[in-house]
């Protein structure tokens, strides 16, 4: 009786483990994600890289936009006008205060309050902004809500079926997380010639792209950082108190 409950206790205690992984792994990545789409972060990021745009566009083209929405203006203190494939809600009083940023930041706006028609699969694979929309951050909220009830479940799970004291259980729990958070070490190494491999067309982007990687990683060393702080401090409970050694 004795092998059978060890071996259901070791097969619960390995599919905990598992679970634990792939939802921690998703919690600490929402995160990064969220701070990422946050509106404060990114819209500044998307309203420079369309300013960038919009400034290499020849003045003949960029004055023609310009005059169509003089033209649109006329009559109303705020117009729905397309510029550049955007459809964009413009307020006239801004044609003549820095023309091109105030262009570059309502089509940024337009993109990240966008209400995409598709779900959530079909955007993924086939709308590339859908991932800088607010849609998308509301989602991740969610998905950072479910893994977190997760994460705290699985975690109980291993702690409550491993075998010795609190702390030797606290240990295991503690050890995954590291182990989920070290692969962030090697980030830099994959993302040092990033920039050189990128089209003319996406270097552009690349500054938003590197302020995601710095997201992520800043998020991924914080909880590496702060688990293994603590997993020093149990060692060091651990040691002082003589717990869990024979006597």
């Amino acid at each position: 009786m004795s092998f059978i409950q060890d071996f259901f206790r070791n097969l619960f205690k390995l599919l905990a483990g598992f679970v634990f992984v792939l939802s921690f792994s998703a919690f600490i990545t929402s995160l990064a994600i969220l701070n990422f789409t946050d509106k404060d972060n990114l819209l500044p990021l998307l309203t420079n890289v369309f300013q960038t745009r919009i400034n290499q566009i020849d003045n003949t083209s960029l004055q023609s936009v310009k005059e169509s929405f003089e033209i649109a203006c006329q009559n109303s203190s705020k117009v729905q006008q397309n510029a550049f494939g955007y459809n964009i809600e413009f307020d006239c009083s801004q044609i003549d205060s820095n023309f091109t940023f105030s262009l570059a930041k309502n089509i940024a706006n337009s993109i990240y309050y966008a209400k995409p028609d598709c779900d959530f699969l079909s955007c993924i694979s086939y709308n590339p902004t859908y991932t800088i929309t607010e849609s998308f951050r509301s989602i991740i909220i969610y998905a950072r809500n479910i893994s977190l009830i997760l994460s705290i479940i699985s975690a109980l799970a291993i702690i409550a079926l491993s075998k010795g004291d609190f702390l030797s259980r606290l240990t295991a729990v503690l050890v995954s997380v590291i182990f989920i958070c070290l692969p962030v070490l090697l980030i830099d190494f994959i993302t040092a010639n990033l920039q050189e491999q990128m089209t003319d067309n996406l270097e552009m982007t690349y500054p938003i792209i590197e302020n995601f990687v710095d997201i992520v990683k800043h998020t991924f060393l914080t909880f590496l950082v702060g688990s293994v702080v603590i997993l020093l401090i149990v060692l060091l409970v651990r040691f002082v108190f003589n717990i869990g050694k024979n006597k």
